[in-house]
């Protein structure tokens, strides 16, 4: 196994620094070996969830299906699997600032940043999850779940979604993003679950690490954070933005995005566009800093 490879997985990645640098025959390992997992879950009634589950593995895909009592905790009841650390942070009728692409250079470039890509920095080249439950008509399965029955239709959907996160070529936004990262010595997370960071020659934190956050990220760490930079997140699903906010209440949220984000409060920062034009016109900002 290539020394890079191993080294994370012993040793794990910091998010206070640059994201490991991954040699050509790190990134054919990374592709090569990591499967892929998702679960979707849903309140059925007053007593049952629902799971679907899809994983790839050993070059097999797999569709199930599993109702299971109503956890104590529904909001939390994937922490485990999925590393969940809070409930989502939702901010009702937030008015952050909204910036421009060289103000947000002039706020960041001597701040502790980390990095934070959700589905919209891949959306060119990978379907989102709401397209994905279109395509896959999951909809119609959360109403009556119980003659839940994999189709065709489903697996072949959900195997070219699979082989757009294994082999789907990075976007501009993301070979961008790597340079920032490298230039300014800045962390890099994505909740994505595509490998479009990993073709860029960089390894992000990722869900592929177990306990990807709370075995990650100490309060220590969320403290030192400046400021998280969200690329096309649209929504705090693992409740990472929340526990930032919880350890580090001064700590700034800024977030590119086609729309505002849901988490953003009045004390926040948004930079409204796409990430494919955005993070390009940032680098060249940060690049010609004196």
């Amino acid at each position: 196994m290539d020394f890079v490879i191993l080294l994370y997985l012993v040793c794990g990645i910091s998010i206070l620094k640059k994201p490991p640098v991954l040699t050509s025959e790190a990134i054919k390992v990374v592709l090569d070996s990591t499967p892929l997992k998702m679960t979707w879950q849903w309140k059925i009634d007053r007593k049952n969830w629902g799971q679907i589950i899809y994983e790839y593995k050993n070059k097999l895909g797999m569709l199930k299906l599993k109702i299971m009592p109503t956890p104590k905790d529904p909001d939390l009841n994937s922490a485990k699997d999925m590393g969940v650390v809070a409930r989502p942070l939702v901010v009702c009728g937030g008015k952050p600032t909204q910036f421009s692409v060289k103000s947000l250079a002039k706020l960041i470039r001597d701040k502790k940043v980390v990095i934070y890509t959700g589905a919209g920095i891949s959306a060119k080249s990978v379907p989102t999850m709401d397209q994905l439950l279109q395509d896959l008509g999951f909809y119609k399965v959360l109403s009556n779940p119980r003659q839940f029955q994999p189709t065709k239709h489903m697996m072949d959907n959900l195997n070219k979604f699979k082989d757009a996160c294994l082999t789907a070529e990075p976007s501009l936004a993301h070979l961008c993003v790597r340079d920032i990262c490298q230039k300014k010595n800045w962390g890099l997370m994505t909740e994505n679950v595509d490998l479009l960071h990993q073709r860029t020659g960089v390894m992000p934190l990722n869900h592929r690490q177990v306990g990807w956050l709370k075995n990650q990220i100490s309060l220590g760490d969320l403290k030192k954070i400046d400021v998280v930079l969200t690329v096309g997140l649209r929504t705090d699903e693992s409740g990472f933005l929340r526990w930032y906010k919880q350890h580090n209440p001064k700590g700034d949220i800024v977030a590119i995005n086609l729309t505002q984000p849901v988490y953003l409060s009045n004390q926040d920062y948004f930079v409204q566009g796409d990430a494919q034009e955005v993070c390009p016109l940032l680098y060249c900002h940060l690049k010609g800093e004196n």
